[in-house]
């Protein structure tokens, strides 16, 4: 319970610092010439209380997990508040309107120039994702964090250049946009998109002296969000099923159902703490055809078939004779893509990944395409908005090129979250087992253990 006694005291002093903030809003609420985000994020104080309260009083009985999971975003989460708490302390004064030189000044020590919108909006998420872990948020407060979130993000600049007026810059069509951060020029032509957040100079049209605006942008066109999708793309699993499926005689209703009623699928599905299932079996078991059952069983409660569902299901069928789907990097691409599929929002953390002009940081022939595949896979399953995730993989023994990176990923992810449960299946091999055993909260299911049921369904299959 020391791990407890620690995120415990850490959400505490979260609350603490996030009470004296209000304070030393309330006392200099009607400043003149206040920004108007300052009133914006002091609004949204109470709630982030509130939510850490009740995270708080639960802390005391999770389990170590738990725990150490919560640990580094509380920690995340401290230290956004306690730079919150430094702006309102340094900028807001009575009686006072040089708030704008205080604030300026302050600004610039802090990690990535942080404002106080950019600021309230990381405290929200980590809020989000804490209120998850400890199991306490409700749905009714998920929409809420998610509607503020949204409502800071649409918030102008609190800090604005002082060169000129800030407007919004849309691009549609085909046309070169070349997007820079800092100061510096902006030219649109012919050709690809970079898009990015701009502050600085753009120029529209074939003369950059012309047309000239002090610009920022905030939202992705759909045109790019396609883009990004297509370098990810290497196959749509939900065609792979369908083409394993009709290549194997079509799957029979009801033949694998059997694994529905098994005790260790039910473990699994109930169990918070047993995240990743685990089925092993000899070459001829059924295991495809189980797992074909199981995305069956669980695709109409997802988005991928209910736009409603708050669950995301992402699937991947491995197949040692494609080369498009024998190998790590195709695994994870196919996940994020049908994750992005069901939740459009997602493609955020793929655009992370072109800042700063990368073409495309996932081609296969870039040697840190896997490392940059992987941190966004990462980034998307600990995204704050996310209520459940399951995710299924197939014939990890397949997987020729990087398995071992593959099967570490699986490892290290099942023990991150409860919000993402893992089903995967191989063969009974010493390479897929070395790994897997480490995972420590599996629910192993051996077909071999399982003899007549499996005889049965493969007899008839």
């Amino acid at each position: 319970m020391a791990e407890a006694s620690v995120v415990v005291g850490l959400i505490s002093s979260v609350i603490s610092i996030i009470d004296a903030t209000k304070r030393l809003y309330d006392a200099a609420k009607d400043a003149k010439g206040q920004p108007e985000a300052f009133r914006q994020v002091a609004a949204r104080l109470p709630l982030v209380e509130t939510i850490l309260q009740e995270a708080g009083s639960r802390a005391q009985t999770l389990n170590v997990n738990k725990e150490e999971a919560l640990k580094p975003i509380v920690e995340s989460c401290n230290q956004k508040a306690r730079n919150l708490k430094k702006i309102f302390k340094k900028v807001l004064k009575k009686d006072d309107d040089k708030w704008f030189d205080r604030y300026k000044k302050i600004v610039s020590t802090l990690v990535k120039g942080q404002r106080v919108e950019s600021l309230m909006g990381d405290i929200l998420k980590d809020v989000q994702m804490i209120a998850c872990e400890a199991g306490t948020a409700t749905d009714a407060q998920v929409k809420e964090i998610d509607h503020a979130i949204e409502q800071i993000n649409e918030l102008p600049s609190s800090l604005q250049d002082e060169t000129g007026p800030v407007v919004t810059q849309n691009h549609r069509g085909s046309g070169h946009n070349i997007a820079n951060t800092g100061r510096g020029a902006q030219h649109n032509g012919t050709g690809d998109l970079y898009h990015n957040e701009i502050r600085g100079d753009a120029h529209f049209g074939d003369n950059p002296s012309n047309s000239t605006f002090n610009v920022t942008t905030y939202q992705l066109p759909k045109e790019q969000n396609h883009r990004y999708l297509e370098d990810l793309y290497t196959t749509d699993p939900r065609d792979d099923k369908m083409r394993i499926e009709e290549t194997k005689g079509g799957l029979l209703k009801d033949l694998g159902c059997w694994i529905l009623r098994h005790a260790d699928f039910k473990r699994w599905r109930d169990d918070e703490q047993s995240r990743l299932l685990w089925i092993k079996g000899d070459p001829g078991k059924g295991k495809t055809m189980l797992l074909c059952t199981i995305i069956n069983e669980m695709s109409p409660k997802s988005k991928l078939e209910d736009n409603k569902a708050n669950v995301l299901l992402s699937y991947f069928f491995c197949q040692a004779t494609d080369a498009r789907i024998n190998n790590a990097a195709a695994v994870v691409r196919g996940l994020i893509y049908l994750l992005i599929y069901q939740q459009p929002s997602l493609v955020s953390h793929v655009q992370e990944k072109y800042k700063g002009g990368a073409k495309n940081p996932f081609a296969l022939e870039d040697p840190n395409s896997w490392q940059a595949l992987s941190t966004v896979f990462r980034n998307i399953l600990k995204d704050p908005s996310l209520k459940s995730i399951y995710l299924i993989i197939d014939a990890l023994d397949e997987c020729l090129n990087n398995l071992p990176k593959l099967l570490n990923l699986i490892v290290e992810e099942s023990s991150a979250s409860s919000r993402v449960k893992w089903i995967v299946s191989s063969r009974n091999e010493a390479s897929v087992e070395t790994d897997l055993e480490t995972a420590t909260q599996k629910v192993r299911l051996c077909l071999e253990l399982n003899e007549e049921s499996v005889s049965e369904a493969v007899t008839i299959y």
